[in-house]
């Protein structure tokens, strides 16, 4: 008696439509991994091998029931039906024993073949080689997708948070456009947001040997982003061109305000902290950031002389704090922030004493030495001293905010 294929399709319940969808699938996957190109080939079935992942639990169970009811019904072997189930069966053995050859032992034996194929892909996507311009940003595109890079999303909630705050206009010489709560809750998500950034750049370089790949992203990153954050890429874009946008006017600013002196790399953020602090409350300090004290009051007093001659009334006022912070600058003078800050507080010195001459020009090497404008004091506490009794011809000017 003849069995109506038809028949038998019913009587699985939808089953025989994924096995069908998923032979096709298979047999896809086998002719690339039997290639001599099977890594590009595995590369560009990338939608396949998610498909088949996404679906293999409910396709081994559909083949298991398949399987068991064909033979207990005794459904004839020639018929369309049973034929496909056999092919499933057959192709699923192969495709396991390629995966499990190209793998070489790097999965564990009881993986499920879900696992093993994502695994397979992610090595060959992953793996260093030659990538040619053509296909850079395509290429880009996979590694940084986000439902496979995790770290991208974290880039990409960096970059906001860092535009949120960055994208207000910032004038080194007024008032900072921050509030002191928005800036520790971006400084204190800065580490976390810098690594995932980080980590999706180096999962670039570490694909094209040539680094032509992470140099191509980089480059785009410089201009200002225009488009939706629609794919990881563009996240990364976003965020890559915030962060450095962000360190640039920071650094612009402490520029400014601490000349002579200039910030180290790890200082940026707790003097940048300080200087926030310092407008709302004249009693800030440095050293509460975490700086160390004789460097914190180095750079308290390069940022207070930048205030000279504009805030006269108010330094005047805070002189025995000045000098203190000179004294305890002066027991460890390091070998570059220092001699600046000296310099510019001696060149300070003399303008006061001569306010209404031009300075001299300096001695040249072997010249006869010049009459010096102001005591030769070597010390910052010295120096301070000679500017608080010159200090009455000061011109008061306001300060622009």
């Amino acid at each position: 008696m003849r069995v109506d294929d038809a028949d038998l399709r019913v009587r699985l319940e939808g089953r025989a439509e994924l096995l069908s969808a998923t032979r096709l699938r298979y047999r896809a996957l086998v002719n690339a991994l039997k290639g001599l190109r099977w890594k590009h080939k595995l590369r560009r079935a990338r939608d396949v091998v998610e498909a088949v992942a996404r679906a293999q639990p409910e396709v081994d169970e559909a083949l298991r029931h398949a399987l068991k009811r064909a033979a207990a019904e005794r459904w004839p072997d020639d018929a369309e039906l049973v034929r496909c189930l056999k092919e499933v069966q057959a192709l699923r053995a192969e495709l396991t024993r390629l995966v499990d050859e190209r793998l070489s032992g790097d999965e564990e034996p009881r993986s499920h073949l879900g696992t093993k194929l994502l695994r397979l892909a992610e090595h060959v996507l992953f793996a260093p080689r030659l990538v040619l311009p053509s296909e850079r940003w395509a290429l880009a595109g996979q590694l940084l997708n986000p439902s496979l890079f995790p770290a991208v999303g974290a880039a990409l909630s960096f970059g906001v948070a860092v535009e949120h705050l960055f994208s207000r206009p910032l004038e080194p010489s007024h008032l900072l456009p921050f509030e002191l709560d928005e800036w520790d809750a971006l400084s204190s998500g800065w580490p976390q947001g810098e690594a995932a950034l980080d980590a999706a750049l180096e999962r670039l370089a570490k694909v094209d040997v040539t680094g032509g790949l992470q140099r191509a992203v980089l480059r785009r990153a410089r201009h200002v982003p225009r488009v939706a954050h629609a794919t990881g890429l563009q996240q990364v874009l976003h965020a890559h061109f915030w962060r450095t946008t962000a360190l640039a006017r920071v650094d612009e600013v402490l520029a400014v305000r601490l000349a002579p002196a200039s910030a180290r790399p790890h200082e940026r953020f707790p003097l940048f902290r300080y200087l926030l602090r310092r407008e709302r409350d004249a009693l800030a300090r440095l050293a509460d950031e975490g700086v160390p004290a004789r460097r914190a009051a180095l750079l308290e007093l390069a940022h207070e002389l930048t205030a000279l001659p504009q805030e006269r009334p108010a330094t005047i006022g805070g002189w025995d704090a000045l000098l203190s912070r000179a004294v305890l600058a002066d027991e460890d003078p390091d070998r570059v922030d220092w001699p600046k800050v000296r310099d510019n507080l001696r060149l300070l010195v003399r303008v006061v004493s001569r306010p209404e001459k031009s300075l001299p020009p300096l001695a040249r090497e072997g010249s006869s030495p010049r009459p010096a404008a102001s005591p030769a004091v070597p010390t910052l506490n010295g120096l301070l001293r000679a500017l608080r009794e010159r200090s009455d011809t000061l011109p008061v000017r306001p300060r622009r905010r």
